[in-house]
């Protein structure tokens, strides 16, 4: 038998025989004031439909006189749409009075031009009560959704509405710095492509500005780990740590553009440049810096090999020296 995947089983025995089976779901209980609240909505969405189909056509023959058909009653739909947008925008926002303030009352503006606009119709046809009693339709309307809104916009205390807030902000904020790093990567994912298609003539990096003048670090002893993170050529040490702390991509990317802008520089060089520009960047993070801006491969391992200083130890070309044994004064013989 099929079942449903997250329906609950209970043992059911007959005869003595038991078989996993799916009891029944109880009947939710009906509510008068769910009920009595769905028709509600459902008349209002009627009433709308009404609204809209009796002043686009008040509003089209009053246009149609200047202007084809067509036009005309297109841009009488407009009259109607404007203030029904803003009443979704209120609902939307109905949990922050004042992000839905605006569309409030840019909704009351756009149902006062339509009023105004089926009366004029209604006078120009010389049938000015029909034009005064066609646009108290729309204000009528208007107001029952208006009161259907506040029955779910329920408000909230001043400190609830504080933390709802500051809870907004910082997903507006997420989102805003989503954007950034999107479009960044999409940038340096094009430039790449462009690199790669112009081949090897069009220069791999770009010439940046040093960000502080300074002497170019001395050459590390080999064999020896370093005492701490080489700075590379155009950074000071101020600068390098500064760069530790940087959250801003655009800014972080620019620093490391600066570290591999000298010219001559091997695979460990490079390595060490970014490392000593951003020692937060994790060994593959590194490796594609490297390779998105200077196009050489670098592996995650060559990385944390070059960051933990290990070396392999000097070969000497010389034995070493036999140590005499102290007290042996006489020649050595054949025998001992």
């Amino acid at each position: 038998m099929n079942v449903r995947p997250g329906t609950n089983q209970v043992p059911y025995a007959i005869g003595g025989k038991i078989h996993m089976v799916t009891p029944p779901r109880p009947d939710v209980p009906r509510s008068l004031e769910r009920t009595l609240l769905g028709a509600i909505i459902a008349a209002c969405s009627l009433l709308l439909v009404a609204v809209i189909v009796w002043a686009t056509v008040n509003i089209g023959e009053l246009l149609a006189g200047m202007v084809p058909g067509w036009a005309a009653y297109g841009a009488a739909s407009a009259f109607n749409l404007a203030w029904i947008i803003c009443l979704g925008l209120e609902w939307v926002d109905r949990h922050s009075p004042q992000q839905a303030h605006a569309p409030m009352i840019a909704g009351w503006a756009f149902l006062a031009l339509e009023m105004v606009a089926v009366g004029v119709h209604g006078h120009r046809e010389d049938a000015l009560a029909v034009g005064i009693v066609g646009a108290l339709v729309s204000a009528i309307v208007k107001t029952v959704w208006t009161l259907l809104l506040r029955r779910y916009a329920t408000p909230l205390d001043p400190m609830t509405q504080q933390w709802f807030d500051q809870e907004r902000a910082e997903l507006a904020a997420e989102r805003g710095l989503l954007h950034v790093q999107t479009d960044n990567l999409h940038a340096r994912a094009h430039l790449a492509q462009q690199r790669a298609a112009l081949g090897g003539d069009y220069p791999s990096h770009r010439p940046a500005p040093q960000l502080e003048a300074a002497p170019a670090a001395e050459p590390a002893t080999p064999g020896v780990a370093p005492a701490a993170t080489p700075v590379p050529a155009g950074h000071t040490l101020g600068a390098a740590a500064a760069a530790a702390h940087v959250d801003d991509p655009v800014q972080l990317a620019r620093i490391i553009d600066a570290a591999l802008a000298r010219e001559g520089l091997n695979k460990a060089d490079m390595v060490r440049a970014v490392i000593g520009a951003a020692p937060h960047l994790s060994a593959r993070e590194v490796a594609e810096a490297i390779e998105v801006r200077r196009g050489v491969k670098v592996g995650a391992g060559y990385v944390r090999t070059i960051r933990t200083g290990r070396a392999k130890p000097p070969a000497s070309s010389q034995p070493a020296a036999e140590q005499p044994v102290p007290g042996s004064d006489r020649a050595a013989g054949p025998y001992l």
